[in-house]
């Protein structure tokens, strides 16, 4: 595949797998309104992220030559910090309600809310200050704030998966030489290197010491106390090496584990980071298809995937351009109004109407395909074929959410459109024809009272002049 199928391919992939928004709802109750206004603030936000870095660098304070007085200082000024996010915590809680925990961020921060509690109420023992340390991982929530680091923040999740792969690869690899050196290395004579901390004794020693070797730590050392010969241990005792399998066994494994097995997950790490970056420049990017989801959940705010297909025309019209037809640009709109824009757009694409309904998906893969620049890409390909297959499961699990199937589909949104355009002109012309009529009728009667009405008389003619 050429780059551009490459990018063409993952778009249409990343629009399958969104999923639509739950919007939070504002409280009726006038305190937790006010309450909802501040934390969904921008001031607000901006306030909590000065706290976080506040609280960072009062934890970089720290050091194990503080005085009494810098150590009373930030004792106190780590409890005022907790109490704050104890308070923002408590505060999104009672004006969200139960939504509250509907938001991955928001879950982050309540768990390291209790961490900190627990850190703080004593009777721990060691356990405190392990959860004392889980303060630091606020800093991440910088990440939102900054368009870069959240693209190396999603880079680095979506390399998980093939990450999760190689890995699964290593551990295999490691499980075949951890056996080997079992059976090799277990009755050598320990020496520097090769010591109580690092052996091949037992299966785990010999994954730990394995482990430590992959990152280059003195795993030619310990190569050269599994090499060891007489009069340095007895052969026969047993204890004694192995100096033409050691290089062999040893050597092999680095150059496997450290310059390919690792090395390609920096590879895959970097490869992520180059298609997010190209995505970025793409015709569709994740922003766009953040603000489809913004405009949706304004229609649908429970989030159920579906709304009614009239109400299809107002969500294009207010998605911005190029996944809708809001500030198009002139060179494309050509003079015409949003709304004719919108039904053209919904005319030339292909969403199956479920009862009356259009799915989340189906809109924003369509929609996405619409707004991507034509890519010949074969039918046969597999990628191809696996977006087909995937589309049509999720199809059929709509058809089957719904009680109905795909032969019931009767129509799609742009056949709806049309029915409607063709209903409204048809409406339109009655009503015309019917006002034609009536102002003709009203001008037949008033052309009829005017030579009907009788003429004045001279003495009247007269009267009126004076």
């Amino acid at each position: 595949l050429t780059p551009e199928q490459r990018i063409w391919i993952e778009t249409m992939k990343k629009s399958m797998e969104q999923k639509p928004i739950k919007r939070v709802s504002p409280p009726t109750n006038p305190i937790r309104l006010k309450l909802w206004h501040l934390v969904e603030s921008q001031r607000f936000e901006v306030f909590i992220m000065v706290v976080i870095l506040l609280n960072t660098l009062v934890m970089m304070l720290q050091s194990d030559h503080m005085s009494e007085g810098l150590m009373a200082a930030t004792s106190v000024l780590n409890i005022g910090f907790l109490v704050i996010f104890i308070i923002e915590a408590g505060s999104k809680l009672t004006a969200m309600g139960r939504w509250y925990f509907s938001a991955a961020w928001n879950c982050f921060d309540f768990a390291l809310v209790v961490f900190g509690i627990l850190g703080v109420a004593g009777g721990l023992g060691p356990m405190a200050s392990l959860l004392r340390i889980f303060r630091v991982a606020r800093i991440f929530r910088l990440v939102r704030t900054s368009p870069g680091l959240l693209t190396i923040f999603r880079t680095l999740v979506y390399s998980i998966p093939s990450m999760i792969n190689v890995a699964g690869i290593f551990a295999l690899f490691m499980l075949i030489y951890s056996i080997l050196g079992m059976n090799l290395f277990s009755r050598i004579k320990h020496g520097e290197f090769l010591n109580e901390d690092a052996n091949f004794q037992s299966f785990w020693g010999s994954m730990q010491t394995l482990f430590r070797a992959s990152t280059g730590e003195s795993f030619n050392g310990i190569m050269h106390d599994c090499m060891i010969q007489e009069p340095y241990c007895s052969n026969g005792d047993g204890n004694c090496g192995y100096p033409v399998f050691a290089p062999i066994y040893f050597t092999s494994y680095y150059l496997i584990a450290a310059y390919t097995l690792l090395s390609m997950i920096t590879a895959i790490i970097l490869d992520n980071f180059n298609d997010n970056n190209a995505m970025s420049h793409n015709s569709v990017t994740e922003d766009h298809i953040e603000l489809f989801k913004e405009e949706w959940a304004k229609l649908d705010p429970k989030g159920t995937m579906f709304i009614k297909e009239e109400i299809l025309v107002k969500l294009v019209a207010n998605v911005p351009y190029p996944l809708g037809v809001k500030d198009t640009p002139e060179s494309v709109a050509k003079g015409l109004s949003r709304r004719k824009l919108a039904n053209q757009l919904i005319r030339s694409i292909d969403v199956p109407t479920i009862r009356g309904q259009v799915s989340f998906n189906d809109v924003l893969t369509e929609l996405t395909s619409k707004a991507m620049p034509e890519i010949d890409i074969p039918e046969e390909n597999e990628m191809i074929m696996k977006i087909k297959d995937k589309k049509n499961e999720h199809q059929n699990k709509l058809f089957a959410q719904l009680g109905t199937s795909k032969e019931n589909v009767l129509f799609s949104a742009g056949q709806v459109n049309a029915i409607m355009l063709i209903q409204s002109s048809m409406r339109g012309f009655i009503q015309r024809r019917k006002i034609e009529v009536i102002t003709a009728k009203i001008h037949e009667q008033l052309t009829l009272h005017a030579f009907d009405s009788p003429k004045p008389t001279e003495d009247e003619t007269e009267s009126a002049e004076s």
